[in-house]
């Protein structure tokens, strides 16, 4: 498979998704991006450069409030407001054509490594733009778990 190859699957993978009306007023969600090496290598030669990251949970790619690179963002961008789980949900009211589980929403994370692995067989979804390595990112995801479920105890 050559890299125009597994862009073209990649978009093909994207088109299957359950259509999504975005109010476009969910910036502050736009946090830590985990990506494959292939979507992160998209975005460094569709902007022309690397983008750079400080290692917080703010998305590099936010530019004025605005996602720079909406068209070709990575799978996790497009499934958030899609999967019918409370750190996935949009808290703005959109809602999907059909909402995927949380399985299908990992199965499609899984489907676009699948591609990208076709071209980077040995690298490893990560957040390279803000140079946060996968444990910290989980532990981080764990907390958030963690303080929704406390949450929803005291109401």
């Amino acid at each position: 498979m050559t890299y125009e190859e597994a862009l073209d699957a990649l978009d093909r993978l994207y088109a299957e998704l359950p259509a999504f009306t975005c109010q476009q007023q969910c910036q502050a969600s736009c946090g830590v991006i985990v990506m494959s090496r292939l979507e992160w290598v998209r975005i460094q030669r569709k902007l022309g450069y690397k983008p750079k990251g400080k290692p917080t949970l703010v998305c590099p790619m936010l530019k004025q409030g605005r996602c720079s690179v909406h068209a070709i963002r990575p799978t996790i961008c497009r499934i958030w407001g899609l999967v019918d789980m409370p750190l996935m949900r949009c808290p703005y009211g959109c809602i999907p054509a059909r909402w995927m589980s949380e399985e299908e929403g990992y199965t499609w994370l899984a489907m676009a490594d699948t591609i990208s692995q076709q071209i980077y067989p040995h690298a490893e979804p990560s957040a390279p733009a803000q140079g946060i390595p996968m444990d910290k990112i989980t532990a981080y995801i764990d907390e958030c778990k963690s303080n929704m479920t406390t949450a929803g105890t005291r109401s």
